[in-house]
């Protein structure tokens, strides 16, 4: 247990009345515990905006689109200015929030229920995301990749859809897009994914980022994809 969570209880334990053996809190007393727990440890901005916020309040601004022009162009779910998509990508992406993976695989599921229905009614075999891959150190740093924790989040309502994690791998490490600008970005990413098996022609591969600004990552990845026989592919970001 937490020194802040041990410090409540030894003021106030005749307020939280601990069951044991997986018994769950009164929910009044669950919301004052979390309020105390607020004051020691306060949530982080991004944190605090997504506590408790429902999935129809998250969809609001779901809007999917094709953004961007020729082999740049790619679909996304979210404007990356709607606060709400913002806190959940951040989250996602630095702190493993499983709220804000959540939210976000509803949103990607929804989009792939519709996808389907209009795209693939006819295909026998079911699409396969394919997250865009860390580097190993960043891997090894962060522990996780977001882009593969929201697209599993996705997959839990059952959707007949596959995940491919290990199919697309970088060849080497590069530095974060954000730190760079114009021509810098394409040559930062150019050759850096490679598959590591041959792609079946008649799938269709759903490229996955969470989120796109110039489009240079999600190209190379899709042209690593082709060279591996795709002939399928929607590149599809969370955000843009």
């Amino acid at each position: 247990m937490s020194m802040p969570m041990t410090l409540l209880l030894f003021f106030f334990p005749k307020i939280f009345e601990i069951k044991l053996m997986g018994e769950l809190y009164h929910p009044q007393r669950m919301n004052l515990l979390a309020f105390l727990v607020d004051q020691v440890l306060p949530p982080r901005e991004t944190e605090a905006m997504i506590r408790g916020v429902s999935y129809e309040q998250f969809s609001q601004n779901l809007s999917p689109g094709l953004r961007g022009q020729g082999t740049q162009a790619v679909y996304s779910l979210f404007p990356y200015d709607d606060a709400l998509a913002q806190a959940c990508i951040l989250e996602a992406k630095f702190q493993d929030s499983r709220t804000a993976a959540g939210l976000l695989g509803a949103a990607l599921c929804e989009f792939l229920y519709e996808f389907m229905s209009e795209s693939e009614p006819f295909n026998p075999s079911p699409p396969v995301i394919v997250p865009i891959p860390l580097s190993q150190t960043r891997l090894k740093e962060r522990g996780y990749n977001q882009t593969e924790r929201i697209a599993q989040a996705a997959l839990k309502s059952g959707i007949s859809i596959d995940i491919q994690t290990d199919l697309l791998v970088r060849t080497r490490s590069t530095v974060p897009q954000t730190s760079l600008t114009g021509t810098a970005r394409r040559t930062n990413v150019a050759g850096a994914f490679s598959a590591c098996r041959p792609c079946e022609w008649y799938r269709t591969y759903i490229v996955l980022d969470d989120v796109v600004t110039t489009g240079h990552t999600m190209l190379a990845a899709c042209q690593a994809l082709r060279a591996a026989g795709a002939q399928r592919l929607l590149p599809l970001t969370l955000a843009y």
